[in-house]
């Protein structure tokens, strides 16, 4: 990729100076990275973005879903997934901070060539299909929230006006944007479901006891959980896409361009400083996204589960409220649908961004589109900003079922968790033939070994199952 140190941010249109995913870094973006842990804390914020691509479909439905259907024999995979995933998800990110190079940059980079560029390339472009389908139960559950906290009006009339706000909130494309909306939003829903799957629900007569969280830990195998447990596999904590949108989040936030160009004075100081930050907010936003995780799962096993209860097509946000009206009171029903309108929107938000964002760069990449400035990349961006959820809205109206449609989607996106972490060790790889100094070391790549066997013979292993 080159690198042109001598551009002058002042020349830039003002609303890409700090947008950082599109354009080269330079030696002005350089900036030393924070010594303390104090400092460090007040530059996280991909990892929670990636919080809000994921609650919405993974924790609120799929997971609660599989709470339902099956108890609490399962736990172990949820947890075991966040933090093999997490490995797959810091190579793709330590590779952008190395290098500089966007996502399409990287994947290119892969051997394979297909119509002129990688195959990885194309194979990630075809995996936003399986998180449309996704989407597309999202916004149907959008509106049906609405539609079930005001009482009134057509549910698909209610996700089409959010779908448009949406869109409006993000035709300017900022991370910053992205990453405010995120934090507020998934951390109220979050701490609440947090405090009532963790105490409150103690009080009542879903009470769970040591003994049922060690039998999710057990590593049981229900056959007839199978494809609920492999759906739910591939859109907690992170999917596939969420691997490869967090490197767009890592640039956006600035990781890569305040490490500055590779040939700058510092770069390897400033570089393994921001890396070390990267990691640091990975781990955050995986550990809270674990706790996050179980809460929702104790919910689904401990509530939905007891009275028998699995959250299903246009009745499943009314369903899983009874999450909160058992345990708390059925005070707390419009309390649960402000917060379920709050995280489907949020999930909807960041995953339209992240899509535009795949697919427009895809199509560049592969010379099917051109943009030969910033400008007119951004503009690609704002276009899909806007195909993505009319696509949503379609397939939506063609398969009609909401949790179908997530369920589906996110069991594809299941299936792409091994080739992220194929592709994964073929950028570690490549990272350590140049010699890179942010490559993992020995332990490291032990954990990334060992997570890539774990994905596949989890993935396998739930389709021979199935």
């Amino acid at each position: 990729m080159e690198i042109r140190p001598e551009i002058n941010q002042e020349q830039l249109p003002e609303a890409l100076r700090e947008d950082y995913e599109i354009r080269e870094r330079t030696v002005e973006d350089s900036k030393e990275p924070p010594k303390s842990w104090k400092d460090t804390v007040k530059h996280f914020g991909p990892s929670f973005v990636i919080m809000g691509a994921t609650v919405g479909s993974g924790e609120l439905i799929a997971t609660t879903i599989m709470g339902a259907k099956i108890g609490y024999v399962m736990l172990w995979m949820l947890i075991l997934g966040i933090i093999v995933k997490a490995a797959i998800q810091e190579v793709f990110a330590r590779y952008t901070i190395s290098t500089g190079k966007t996502l399409m940059d990287a994947l290119d980079d892969i051997p394979g060539r297909i119509f002129g560029v990688s195959w990885a390339v194309w194979w990630a472009g075809l995996l936003m299909i399986s998180l449309l389908i996704v989407m597309a139960g999202i916004v149907a559950s959008m509106g049906i929230a609405v539609q079930a906290f005001f009482g009134f009006g057509n549910a698909d009339v209610w996700g089409l006006i959010l779908i448009v706000i949406g869109i409006l909130l993000l035709l300017r494309g900022l991370y910053a944007d992205i990453e405010n909306i995120t934090v507020i939003l998934v951390g109220i829903f979050s701490l609440i479901t947090v405090v009532i799957a963790f105490f409150l629900i103690q009080a009542t007569p879903y009470a769970y006891t040591a003994s049922d969280i060690a039998s999710g830990l057990t590593f049981s195998f229900p056959p007839e959980g199978w494809f609920v447990a492999l759906a739910v596999f591939g859109v907690t904590g992170i999917s596939a896409n969420e691997v490869l949108t967090y490197t767009y989040w890592v640039r956006g936030k600035g990781y890569a361009a305040w490490s500055g160009p590779n040939d700058s004075s510092g770069f390897a100081d400033r570089a393994k400083g921001w890396t070390n930050v990267m990691r640091s907010d990975l781990v955050a936003g995986a550990v809270l996204v674990s706790i996050v995780t179980v809460a929702f799962y104790i919910l689904g096993a401990g509530v939905l589960h007891v009275i028998g209860k699995v959250p299903a097509g246009f009745e499943a946000i009314e369903t899983i409220s009874s999450i909160y009206t058992q345990t708390v009171g059925a005070w707390t029903r419009p309390l649960f649908m402000v917060a379920a309108i709050c995280i489907l929107f949020t999930t909807y938000m960041v995953n339209t961004a992240g899509i535009a964002r795949v697919v427009g760069d895809c199509l560049i990449k592969a010379k099917i589109i051109k943009a030969e400035s910033q400008k007119q990349h951004l503009t690609i961006r704002r276009v899909f900003t806007i195909i993505g959820p009319m696509a949503m809205l379609l397939l939506y109206y063609v398969v009609g079922n909401p949790t179908q449609l997530i369920m589906i989607g996110s069991f594809v996106l299941s299936l792409s968790v091994p080739i992220a972490a194929v592709c994964a060790l073929v950028l570690e790889n490549k990272m350590k033939k140049e010699g890179d100094m942010l490559r993992f070391g020995g332990l490291g790549t032990i954990y990334l070994w060992l997570s890539a066997i774990c994905i596949i013979a989890l993935v396998l292993g739930s389709i021979l199952l199935s």
